[in-house]
């Protein structure tokens, strides 16, 4: 069940994330906690070495967040809490996301403070997270949903993660892809996933794509094709070397997806 939602809220966002977030805990009747977190002090180099650039007033910028998520707010009937936070980012991201059952961050917000937060995130966290792209606009909120499947850890762990938002869904296709170099071991790889989302009450189409260079690419294409606003996976299956050098599916992803996306790692 999904009851406790975090949703991390910049001053420089627009209202996508907290809209998405404030629909989603209507939809499962459950309370929605705003974040404002701290931006890391910017800094610039000189000849004599790096210099911090003069402090931000962090009130303002707490307060703009604030209005964001009241705004996202005021037309959904949820339970909600307003949490401000002055320490490291990714700390504290970290230790509320340990009271909450699902946490959202905005994907791709080139105005933002934080780059880089979401992956550090879900690489260290141990949580799963919905990434909303910047200026997404669907007004339905994980009605039709795309499961990448390959029997990983990391899929694994994204598809429990997801259970309670496919429980909820209208749609839901688990695609089986594989990259060349492990097309090999995809034969197996879809397993009674049927069974076990039937299990759940989720009636889920099982589809193999062909096998392709760009398993990400596939999937978001795939997800296309559906209409679907959601896309569930796992990220970072391989090593973070071999993701930076090759791509792999999570890079592709989390460069070009233009819908919601839940990932766990």
């Amino acid at each position: 069940m999904l009851r406790d939602i975090l949703v991390h809220i910049e001053s420089t966002s627009d209202n996508s994330v907290a809209e998405f977030a404030a629909r989603l805990a209507e939809k499962h009747g459950a309370r929605l906690t705003g974040l404002s977190l701290l931006p890391p002090t910017p800094s610039y180099y000189e000849v004599s070495g790096m210099v911090s650039a003069p402090a931000f007033d962090e009130q303002a910028l707490a307060a703009e967040a604030r209005a964001i998520f009241d705004n996202a707010i005021r037309n959904v009937d949820i339970r909600t809490e307003w949490r401000e936070s002055n320490g490291p980012a990714i700390r504290d991201l970290t230790l509320h996301a340990r009271f909450a059952d699902l946490t959202i961050l905005a994907h791709r917000d080139t105005n933002s403070s934080f780059q880089g937060l979401a992956n550090q995130f879900l690489l260290n966290s141990g949580h799963a997270a919905i990434l909303v792209p910047n200026g997404w606009t669907g007004s339905e909120t994980a009605g039709r949903a795309t499961v990448g499947w390959n029997s990983t850890l990391e899929s694994a762990r994204a598809l429990h993660h997801a259970l309670p938002l496919l429980e909820k869904a209208e749609f839901v296709k688990v695609v089986m892809v594989a990259e060349t170099a492990v097309a090999d071991d995809a034969s197996d790889a879809g397993l009674d996933i049927t069974g076990h989302l039937g299990a759940h009450g989720i009636d889920a189409e099982l589809c193999y794509a062909e096998i392709c260079d760009d398993a990400g690419q596939s999937l978001l294409d795939r997800a296309a094709e559906d209409d679907c606003d959601l896309l569930v996976m796992g990220v970072y299956g391989r090593s973070r070397l071999s993701e930076f050098i090759y791509g792999g599916a999570s890079r592709t992803v989390l460069n070009e997806t233009s819908i919601p996306v839940l990932m766990a790692h």
